[in-house]
């Protein structure tokens, strides 16, 4: 489940393909590199596939929008 929200993502924001992985891969190494144990490790990823999640409801004009957002946008 958590992989298919992460595809989500990805799939509405051709910007953020692959981000979610990154990141996961990412806290996957400092967390080995911390040593911590594999069930630690196993959270960190999946809570990195999901650190976007919030994106699913805004609208992709407003996540590609290169000028500063308008204060009704930002609401």
């Amino acid at each position: 489940m958590v992989q298919a929200l992460a595809l989500t993502i990805a799939a509405r924001d051709r910007y953020m393909q692959g981000h979610c992985e990154r990141v996961a891969d990412t806290c996957r190494k400092v967390a080995t590199a911390l040593h911590l144990g594999d069930d630690d490790i196993y959270t960190l990823e999946q809570a990195a596939r999901l650190h976007e999640i919030g994106k699913i409801s805004v609208p992709v004009e407003l996540l590609q929008k290169t000028e500063p957002l308008t204060a009704e946008e930002l609401d």
